[in-house]
């Protein structure tokens, strides 16, 4: 299978939740969200948009409800490396 990993969960690229390439790269959507986990603590995640495109999200942040961890969006790249101490 061809997919990411995110947390636990895996999301397979054939889904509707990665839009196809566009500028080149895969975008975040919405509906993501509903399958991400915080890789910290594995809680569930919030999403605030800054900045979307269509149903693409450009900018904007996941924060995870149980720990209060930050995950930044950027140019639609979630970017959920733990947060180091």
């Amino acid at each position: 299978m061809n997919g990411f990993t995110f947390g636990i969960k895996t999301l397979d690229v054939n889904e509707q939740c990665i839009s196809d390439k566009h500028e080149g790269r895969l975008k975040m959507k919405k509906d993501l969200v509903e399958i991400l986990c915080c890789p910290t603590c594995k809680g569930d995640l919030e999403l605030t948009i800054k900045k979307k495109d269509n149903e693409e999200i450009i900018e904007g942040k996941l924060t995870c409800k149980g720990c209060n961890c930050v995950y930044p969006i950027k140019e639609g790249i979630p970017n959920l490396l733990p947060q180091k101490d």
